[in-house]
């Protein structure tokens, strides 16, 4: 059973050994994240859960990619990413992780909310 470090420890090798990962860029490889995600959505459609399972796997490894690309170049790592994610999730979710309603109308709306404020903080940097 893998585990995901070692999926990343696989993705940094590949990087560094395989001359074809070893030349992309955020802007030669961003097409397949597309390109997987768009596999993913027919397999949901067509309700196949092997496809599905194969196709996020696909997608969780184009992020893989993506991230030892960052690595590669000192932007970030997937430690960095990883907090982000989980920074960001809590922050959205304040119905789970504070005291806000948890009625799917001041949910959604909560969620649009916050979104704003980070797009104007983003905005501002």
């Amino acid at each position: 059973m893998a585990n995901f470090d070692e999926v990343m420890s696989v993705a940094r090798r590949l990087r560094k050994e395989c001359p074809w990962d070893a030349q992309q860029t955020f802007n030669s490889f961003h097409k397949y994240i597309l390109e997987e995600a768009t596999e993913f959505e027919n397999a949901v459609q067509a309700k196949d859960m092997q496809d599905i399972k194969e196709e996020l796997g696909d997608v969780l490894w184009n992020c893989c990619v993506l991230t030892t690309i960052a690595e590669s170049e000192g932007l970030f790592t997937m430690d960095e990413l990883l907090q982000e994610i989980k920074t960001k999730m809590i922050r959205r979710h304040p119905h789970v992780y504070g005291n806000s309603p948890k009625t799917m109308e001041s949910i959604h709306h909560k969620w649009q909310e916050i979104k704003a404020q980070e797009k104007a903080e983003k905005e501002k940097k």
